[in-house]
């Protein structure tokens, strides 16, 4: 969900009358992506920055635990399977480019494609 998205689905609810369980919830819908636990991460320190600003008194996000995801990760390549991938595609070839960047320059994802 991106933020739009974010925004759609409880833009309407009112910062100062969010509870620990509609924080719970927030999370909770999240729970099944590998951004839950990013967006606890921000809207605890929104929350903070609300709290200071004497919007509401308590930060809801504080306390709220984040889900455990089913999901075990990426397997990272072990040296012998990069080696495979650079045995095929060699230097000058697109899927090259897009593994040396990923690889070596830590770029994102996204931005790479």
């Amino acid at each position: 969900m991106h933020h739009r998205g974010f925004r759609n689905a409880y833009g309407d609810l009112p910062v100062n009358r969010l509870t620990r369980q509609n924080a719970r919830d927030i999370i909770g819908a999240k729970a099944d992506t590998p951004h839950a636990a990013n967006l606890l991460k921000v809207l605890r320190v929104l929350f903070e920055y609300v709290v200071t600003i004497e919007m509401i008194e308590a930060n809801p996000f504080l306390g709220v635990k984040p889900y455990k995801t089913k999901g075990g990760g990426f397997h990272s390549w072990s040296e012998s399977e990069i080696a495979q991938f650079e045995a095929r595609h060699p230097i000058g070839t697109r899927a090259r480019l897009a593994f040396a960047h990923l690889l070596y320059i830590a770029q994102r994802r996204a931005d790479v494609a």
